[in-house]
């Protein structure tokens, strides 16, 4: 017989609640990301993945890993912004083009910087850095 879950106290499940919520929206905009540029998927997870080794070779808090790894997913989010044409040419950018890709940065900022969450904030100054 399986055994009873533990209780768990409100702050908790406020706790988990914030963080599948977070989690949830990630994981859609990255979704977008991806249907927008098909071929960024294993970009954007191995950024991620390099994101949180880093992390855990410094003092980084571990329980907020999981949080580094959605944020570090959302980097090119700006990339929505860019015409399509620009994203999926193969040759050499112009100088002008070079500067409109550039600006993807600043765009992907300026989405997730309208949210009020620290997690936005901080995805925010990811995508710019």
């Amino acid at each position: 017989m399986p055994q009873p879950l533990p209780q768990t106290s409100i702050e908790d499940q406020v706790l988990l609640s914030e963080r599948l919520s977070i989690e949830d929206a990630s994981l859609c905009l990255r979704s977008a990301c991806i249907a927008y540029e098909p071929e960024i998927e294993s970009h954007l997870k191995n950024v991620s993945d390099y994101a949180v080794a880093l992390a855990r070779k410094t003092d980084f808090a571990e329980d907020k890993v999981g949080l580094l790894w959605h944020g570090a997913a959302l980097h090119d989010l700006g990339k929505l912004g860019i015409p399509q044409e620009l994203i999926r040419k193969k040759a050499s950018f112009s100088h002008k083009e070079m500067q409109l890709m550039e600006s993807h940065t600043t765009i992907g900022y300026n989405i997730l910087n309208t949210g009020t969450s620290d997690f936005l904030k901080i995805a925010a100054e990811i995508a710019l850095s």
